[in-house]
């Protein structure tokens, strides 16, 4: 059984915390939820855990709540989305329930120091870059500077202005950067080298490590709003030749079949998928079939289904073909083919 704390995200229908704290829960109601502010709190509807996971390395520690019904007792907050380096030297706000207490909120402050991958050498972690946020516990000395003796960086030993560390109980809490979500709590490095009180937990000395959450915000975003929905287009000027491919889940994108009149009967064609530089099962799902223009219609639409994933690949293209096997309408061997793109900018897990 474990006991943490969590974030209510703007709209009220999310909690966000640490995996860890959820990954043993078989159904919902494994995991209950309490407040010393709220009461009538509504039951978690659904447990979104990070694809990826890793309880080895603590990487990826992030859950959403999602609740039976939006909680309207309070403001839920929004998450940080800038840049991780702005973040590096910024003070945050501690916010958890530490020693599983209610009544015992834990507030602090602290400072990011480091990004999480500078434990990967030392301690044969295997952190991705970016994903992780360090933060020493001062007390100005510098032997208990612990991430000053990491190479290229410097940390200062002098405590921020109410200087701490998550505790027992304070794992899934925020880190409060400008009001935003900037971290989760999610564990924390003891070493004897560096540690003041090596028989106590979260003492000066150690390391805290957060989630950072502007890194996974493209996950958090998919759970929350879901992808974008493209209409289907009536006209050729409403085609998104051009589709984002999305980090999770799939969009639907639309290839359009026109002519310059209404046609006067049923015309029956066969569309077909064609590789281009994106590749059918990995971008996008191969597909084929028959398009009808109807008697008094003048275009159809074609939707084929986009894959996401998390792979940085650049922009790719795919093609649909449309050919008319019995002959009636387009000469044989003749056939109109369209090119659509699959873009990815998309850099954030």
């Amino acid at each position: 059984m474990h006991r943490g704390s969590g974030v209510l995200l703007a709209g009220g229908e999310y909690i966000l915390t640490a995996a860890h704290l959820v990954t043993d829960a078989t159904s919902t109601t494994d995991v209950s939820l309490s407040s010393p502010y709220l009461s009538g709190l509504p039951d978690i509807d659904a447990i979104f855990i990070h694809p990826d996971w890793d309880s080895s390395n603590y990487n990826n520690d992030l859950a959403l709540l999602k609740l039976s019904e939006p909680i309207t007792g309070t403001t839920g907050l929004e998450i940080y989305r800038g840049d991780e380096a702005a973040l590096l030297g910024s003070e945050f706000i501690r916010v958890g329930f530490g020693y599983g207490a209610d009544s015992n909120q834990h507030i602090g402050t602290n400072i990011y120091d480091a990004p999480g991958e500078v434990l990967n050498s030392r301690y044969s972690r295997d952190i991705p870059d970016g994903s992780q946020l360090l933060y020493d516990y001062d007390n100005g000395t510098s032997q208990q500077n612990m991430l000053n003796y990491f190479s290229g960086y410097s940390s200062d030993s002098t405590p921020s202005s109410l200087e701490t560390i998550a505790i027992s109980g304070d794992s899934g809490g925020p880190a409060l950067v400008d009001g935003q979500v900037a971290g989760i709590a999610s564990y924390v490095v003891a070493d004897p080298s560096f540690d003041s009180d090596p028989d106590t937990a979260s003492t000066p000395g150690e390391t805290g490590a957060d989630t950072n959450v502007s890194a996974y915000q493209s996950w958090i975003d998919y759970i929350t709003e879901g992808n974008p929905e493209y209409s289907a287009p009536t006209s050729s000027d409403e085609v998104i030749e051009a589709v984002e491919e999305p980090d999770y889940g799939t969009v639907t994108n639309h290839f359009l079949l026109s002519v310059s009149q209404p046609v006067s009967e049923t015309v029956r064609l066969w569309y077909s998928t064609l590789d281009g530089t994106a590749v059918a099962g990995e971008d996008y799902q191969a597909s084929e079939g028959w398009v009808e223009l109807q008697a008094g219609e003048s275009s159809a639409a074609i939707a084929i289904t986009i894959l996401g994933d998390r792979t940085d690949e650049g922009s790719e293209s795919f093609s649909l073909q449309v050919s008319d096997p019995t002959g009636q309408w387009l000469a044989e061997g003749v056939s109109l083919i369209a090119t659509h793109q699959i873009t990815d900018e998309l850099l954030l897990s």
